[in-house]
């Protein structure tokens, strides 16, 4: 994803994660123009859901320059898509015990970054 911040254009993109325990990195890189050069990416958040001692697998890191607040936070949302055992990785939680799976598994998550983090001139 890619938004105009400001006066820096900023991507943000996430760590490998396709599925659970792989990955929990939300990262941000800054340019002058869309074209980049864009900055070493930098880790912004690590991703804090945890069921059962296992992370999920997510995806889509957006960051939304609309709901930038009075502290100079950015709103950044993600989607966490479940704990599933599908992959190479033993161990996970199955989506569907006894049928049925649990909403909170698969959904979308939000947070509050500040601006500073992504780059120093935000």
């Amino acid at each position: 994803n890619m938004c105009k911040i400001k006066n820096k254009f900023v991507m943000t993109s996430t760590g490998f994660s396709m599925a659970c325990d792989m990955n929990t990195a939300i990262y941000a890189a800054a340019a002058n123009s869309p074209t980049g050069p864009f900055s070493i990416p930098k880790k912004i958040y690590n991703v804090e859901d945890k069921k059962q001692g296992h992370s999920p697998m997510f995806y889509q890191a957006v960051a939304h320059p609309q709901y930038i607040n009075t502290n100079n936070e950015i709103l950044v949302t993600y989607c966490i898509n479940g704990y599933d055992n599908s992959s190479p990785k033993a161990g996970c939680i199955p989506h569907c015990i006894k049928g049925r799976q649990d909403p909170d598994d698969y959904r979308p998550r939000a947070i509050r970054v500040p601006l500073k983090l992504i780059d120093k001139d935000l």
